[in-house]
């Protein structure tokens, strides 16, 4: 059994014997971290066929009523606790809408007089079938009586519960991330202040293209950092979904990066942040060494397109194509999210051309007649910024 302070009914009404009496965030902090424990020992004793790591969800903590914002903080704050146990024996998913788990973790909150009671049910997902169950009693402090009279909605629960609480994962800093696995699950934070910053330090364990993305319904400004250097190699505002940042970028294998994430807006609430490690994509050409006129790579027109990256504030990407006779009409373009400015040569070295917002999104393009023989290609940032880009090529006689 889990954590549990017993109470006594006296005629009065009902009156707790022993039992925390929460006069802060930390108290309740402390509190969850007592169930977390039991519910890990539970289920690192439950196995699943095929001997797979358990998949667990956290449901909502109902109060009979509106959702309170003390609800939603002890399942967040339970969350939280689970995350950061080591050794866990299971991974948690925090969608709703997730079907395919093992476990679900779910409860009640019961006001009782001067009594607070959460009961915790660990229920099996195929069946409903109770697995295990803990009982918590609390005493109704003013801070307790203040969450519990809060009652938000569900579109609101994130941001009213912000205002009251710091997650589990402060305090951080650019000097002191939080350490977080690429291909984890989704991990909540929150800004708990206009100046809040979270910050995160991901290490690539091989290569691959690293996407880091936040959810919500925050206004999120996220900066990617390589090995702590001091300006940011790549930094988004909009690049996701509802006005979430998304980044995309190539990681090698050993390298740290240091994630930045704050609200555009200064304003305190709830979001959720992942980090992904795919492979690179097939059509990915690490252009590092093709960085003056003589170093140029040879694309071959038929294949269309390529997808490479600026590894560096100062590079320059070259290319060469080779014209048929008769020439034709070469059209050039970029995408992704990079302010691309590109240049066509001639064989002797003559410019024939130039663009940079002539594309979508402030990418380059160029479609202009060319002769037959070789012409050459070259594709700077903008900004001096680093990051991916796709090129896309043909020609038309």
């Amino acid at each position: 059994m889990g954590f549990i302070c017993t109470a006594a009914i006296q005629a009065q009404g009902l009156s707790v014997v022993e039992g925390a009496a929460p006069a802060s965030l930390a108290d309740i902090d402390s509190e969850v971290l007592k169930l977390a424990r039991p519910i890990e020992s539970r289920l690192s004793a439950l196995t699943v066929a095929g001997g797979q790591p358990l998949r667990v969800r956290v449901d909502e903590f109902s109060g009979g009523g509106p959702r309170s914002s003390f609800s939603a903080l002890w399942r967040q704050t339970l969350i939280n606790a689970l995350v950061n146990l080591e050794g866990r024996s299971f991974t948690l998913t925090l969608d709703p809408a997730t079907s395919s788990v093992d476990f679900i973790l779910a409860g009640e909150i019961i006001e009782a007089g001067p009594v607070v009671r959460v009961f915790t049910r660990l229920v099996k997902a195929r069946d409903y079938s109770l697995a295990a169950s803990w009982n918590t009693d609390l005493q109704k402090t003013p801070l307790l009586a203040q969450l519990l009279a809060a009652a938000v909605s569900s579109a609101d629960a994130g941001r009213a519960l912000q205002e009251v609480r710091r997650d589990i994962y402060e305090a951080d800093s650019k000097e002191s991330p939080v350490r977080f696995e690429a291909g984890s699950d989704w991990i909540s934070r929150t800004f708990h202040s206009a100046d809040d910053e979270d910050w995160f330090i991901i290490t690539a364990g091989r290569d691959g293209l690293l996407i880091l993305e936040t959810s919500g319904s925050r206004d999120t400004l996220m900066k990617l950092y390589v090995s702590g250097a001091s300006s940011a190699a790549e930094e988004d505002d909009d690049g996701g979904e509802n006005m979430n940042a998304r980044i995309e970028y190539y990681a090698e294998a050993g390298e740290s990066y240091t994630v930045g994430i704050q609200d555009y807006d200064n304003a305190a609430g709830e979001y959720r942040f992942r980090a992904l490690l795919q492979d690179a994509p097939e059509d990915f050409i690490d252009t590092d060494s093709n960085n003056s006129r003589e170093q140029a790579l040879d694309l071959d027109l038929a294949t269309g397109s390529i997808r490479t990256r600026f590894d560096s504030s100062s590079d320059n990407d070259w290319y060469r194509f080779t014209i048929p006779g008769g020439g034709g009409r070469l059209r050039v373009y970029t995408e992704g999210g990079k302010d691309t400015f590109m240049t066509l040569y001639d064989a002797g070295g003559k410019e024939i051309g130039s663009d940079d917002d002539s594309g979508a999104d402030n990418n380059a393009a160029l479609d202009i007649r060319v002769s037959a023989g070789p012409v050459y290609l070259c594709v700077t940032e903008y900004d001096h910024k680093t990051g991916l880009y796709a090129l896309h090529f043909s020609l038309e006689k």
